[in-house]
């Protein structure tokens, strides 16, 4: 096995998966191999001497045992880095129902790097098919003239279920396989651009958050479309350490600043503001990610319950007190086999607890010459009884992790939005000025330009300086002051992108110039020579969907009235 995975030009990925109880493995190898098909090989080792053999033959840190798998892939890049296969622990049968899954979906990318998925394009034939329901190991199943068919996660988008990516009843193209009934659909994904092409400026959208750095957040907001996001529009100030805010594949809501050449911010949103949908990643799809609802007020939140604590916490009675001692072995009496200690798990310790591999030890597995006898049938079952309490302790820790990741997560995300409404200028609250300016016209002045401090970076303001000579007009304050108190900050934000004419970069902001009346021929509404009224979006796609209009001459910008969307009036 081990000269096996060692070899270079190995055609497929090799699945190895060891058990601590030979006869009633926690993982059944034979559903990892039903999950890959013939894209891996699954292979199923009890622990004992084999595993100290492989062990011995293997790269260090890149064998398999106790109750553990792990994904071999073709290329040789994991024998000197172990971390690119990745080993897979399970303790418990709930874990391992997890570990199955990964491994499957593990090695099915594996086979896809290696290119087994085109090598088997010949022979495809084009066909739409209706998708029926969804299985275990990120299978979904369809329907069509062919008959059944299977939609693999690993053959559309990397690192999302796909429950996110089909929906039942969705009709779907794609090349089927009759020889493995797979159907793939990859060519029918939408690409960055189709997906965000809905996404306007103004809009909160979901995005997932990937990396996390001192002074800035990278998101997704789509799979692979990266958007780097600074501290300042995070929570309002440059020098907030992010690392205790986010929590890398959480999915967090962005406002869209700009598209194309998109710009994102998290400090402006507003307490009840409600986020689209995301995109979907293929047409008739379902949103690719989710922000996760709020708990409900009328019960306590899960996260919250305080955990019971299982009888089997409490701890068990020691092996020697409740099975009785081998007898001393004769002195010409062969030695047992010595099965792998649980203190292998750990590194720190392994060279305790490993016996060494001498080759009198390796050799019987080639050639046995000499009986070896089992353990004592008492020190078995005292074994197991003692492993199967071990295995309850572990359960009830995963489940005490799980939960305690949820508080962090959930305390993170509070974190930030008290952090940014702290931060956030007193008119993008909707509140009083405190502190800020009596006359409602300086006020507005003063928090488009704090907007713009926030909007430009550092290293941009001398390039993109902020006019100071635009003017309001007479009933420009009394229609912002009809609109609700969330649209102040969003009007706010697109007379920035006014005053430094970066409104024209949006399609989401649909530019244009107000003509007379509805006609396509109609001319524009011009007050002076040379002096149109130009209308652009606030907001689309929401209840009043408000625009801005202003009317330019030249560099000249002066704010007329923020209206509703029927509104045409300059």
């Amino acid at each position: 096995m081990a000269a096996r995975l060692l070899e270079t030009g190995r055609a497929k990925p090799v699945v190895v998966v060891a058990s601590v109880d030979g006869d009633e493995p926690l993982l059944d190898p034979a559903v990892v191999q039903d999950g890959v098909g013939t894209y891996a090989d699954v292979y199923w080792m009890p622990n004992g001497d084999v595993t100290w053999a492989f062990t011995a033959a293997m790269p260090p840190l890149t064998q398999v045992y106790g109750d553990a798998g792990r994904v071999y892939s073709v290329d040789n890049s994991w024998h000197d880095d172990a971390r690119k296969s990745r080993l897979h622990l399970f303790a418990t049968a709930h874990r391992a129902k997890g570990v199955q899954d990964e491994l499957i979906a593990e090695a099915m990318h594996a086979a896809a790097a290696a290119g087994l998925f085109a090598r088997k394009a010949t022979g495809l034939r084009e066909v739409t098919a209706t998708v029926k329901g969804f299985l275990s190991a990120g299978r979904a199943y369809v329907r069509g003239d062919f008959g059944i068919g299977y939609v693999r996660g690993e053959m559309t988008v990397k690192d999302v279920p796909l429950e996110s990516v089909l929906r039942a009843g969705m009709i779907v193209k794609g090349l089927f396989d009759d020889r493995d009934k797979l159907l793939d659909i990859s060519d029918w994904l939408c690409s960055p651009d189709e997906a965000l092409a809905t996404y306007e400026v103004g809009e909160v959208v979901p995005v997932r958050v990937r990396t996390v750095g001192t002074s800035k957040v990278t998101v997704e907001l789509y799979p692979g479309k990266h958007v780097d996001i600074g501290a300042g529009q995070v929570t309002g100030n440059h020098g907030d350490d992010l690392h205790g805010l986010f929590t890398p594949g959480e999915v967090a809501e962005a406002r869209v600043e700009r598209t194309g050449r998109w710009i994102l911010s998290m400090h402006d949103i507003h307490v009840g503001e409600v986020a689209r949908a995301a995109c979907a990643l293929v047409d008739g799809g379902p949103p690719w990610i989710e922000i996760p609802p709020e708990p409900s007020p009328d019960r306590p939140d899960s996260a919250e319950l305080p955990l019971e604590v299982a009888p089997a916490m409490v701890p068990p009675m020691p092996l020697a007190a409740s099975v009785a001692p081998p007898a001393p072995a004769a002195v010409d009496e062969p030695q047992k086999v010595v099965f792998p200690s649980p203190m292998l798990l750990d590194p720190r310790r392994r060279h305790q607890a490993r016996p060494p591999v001498t080759a009198q030890q390796v050799a019987p597995l080639v050639e046995p010459s000499t009986p070896v006898l089992s353990p004592d049938s008492r020190i078995v079952a005292g074994q197991r009884e003692e492993l199967g309490r071990m295995r309850v302790i572990v359960e009830q820790l995963e489940v005490e992790r799980e939960t305690l990741l949820g508080r962090i997560e959930k305390y993170k995300t509070e974190k930030r939005k008290l952090l940014a409404r702290a931060r956030r200028p007193i008119g993008d609250q909707g509140l009083a000025p405190r502190g800020g300016f009596l006359d409602a016209k300086e006020q507005l002045r003063h928090e488009v330009y704090l907007a713009w401090v926030e909007r430009i970076p550092a290293g941009e303001k001398a390039a993109r300086p902020l006019p100071m000579s635009w003017a309001m007009g007479p009933d420009f304050i009394a229609s912002l002051a009809e609109r609700p108190k969330e649209v102040r900050p969003k009007v706010v934000s697109v007379m920035v992108e006014v005053l430094l004419d970066i409104v024209r970069e949006s399609s989401g902001r649909d530019l244009h110039r107000l003509r007379s009346d509805a006609g396509g021929d109609a001319p524009h509404v011009e007050r002076a020579p040379g002096e149109f009224c130009w209308r652009c979006a606030v907001q689309q796609h929401t209840p009043g969907a408000p625009r801005l209009h202003y009317w330019k001459a030249g560099t000249a910008i002066e704010f007329s009235r923020v209206v509703h969307h029927d509104d045409m009036t300059p």
